[in-house]
């Protein structure tokens, strides 16, 4: 964790990823909103998105949470995730 608050380029990676995950979830909303298919299915597909962004977000925040080698850009290498 050191190494991380230690550094600019992996804060501001952080905030890259928070920030287009935002932008995913508005994006997503948007074109759920614009169709025009009946207010039950219209929600339902807003929950969708909803839910898909949400799952997305948790992928990546579970991935990145997961980064302690910081060997690369984006933190773990494959001999991290192999177990070497």
């Amino acid at each position: 964790m050191e190494l991380y608050e230690g550094r600019k380029g992996y804060k501001l990676f952080g905030r890259f990823v928070s920030v287009v995950n935002i932008f995913l979830q508005i994006y997503v909303l948007s074109l759920a909103l614009e169709l025009s298919i009946g207010f039950w299915l219209q929600l339902a597909a807003i929950v969708a998105a909803y839910l898909l962004t949400d799952f997305i977000n948790g992928m990546v925040h579970l991935y990145m949470d997961d980064n302690d080698n910081y060997e690369s850009l984006a933190g773990t290498t494959m001999s991290h995730w192999q177990g070497h």
